[in-house]
């Protein structure tokens, strides 16, 4: 349990600052928090419940890899490193790949993990838009 809800405020805190990083480009402590997070799904998402219950660990280093590459490439895209843009639309797809995933197989898949696919989804492309 205790791990859910320390994954779900990673989660929020990282689309918080993914939706906020290409608006305020001089506030650099929402990138250093994008970066963290990055790092986060990257090194321990394997011991998370990221898809559904009894799932095993290359689900979930998967899945936290696809986190970590909508997450990053907003990061690139706000400090104005080389090749964001191609991290972006490479994150927008795994965004999609995952949703689809989550909805063809929703019932087995945990409800919450469906609607952080979904918020992925919609937060992949902002970098694109502004």
């Amino acid at each position: 349990m205790e791990k859910t809800i320390i994954q779900r405020i990673v989660f929020v805190i990282c689309v918080i600052g993914s939706f906020f990083s290409p608006m305020l480009e001089e506030v650099s402590f929402i990138k250093y928090f994008l970066l963290a997070g990055v790092i986060f799904y990257l090194t321990i998402s394997w011991s998370f419940t990221l898809i559904k219950l009894g799932g095993n660990w290359v689900e979930n280093e998967f899945v936290g890899f696809i986190y970590a590459t909508v997450f990053f490439g907003s990061f690139m895209d706000s400090a104005r490193m080389p090749m964001a843009q191609i991290l972006v639309y490479f994150g927008i797809f795994l965004a999609t790949a995952l949703l689809i995933y989550m909805i063809v197989k929703r019932k087995t898949v945990l409800n919450d993990m469906l609607i952080q696919s979904i918020v992925l989804f919609m937060i992949a492309p902002i970098p694109l838009w502004i």
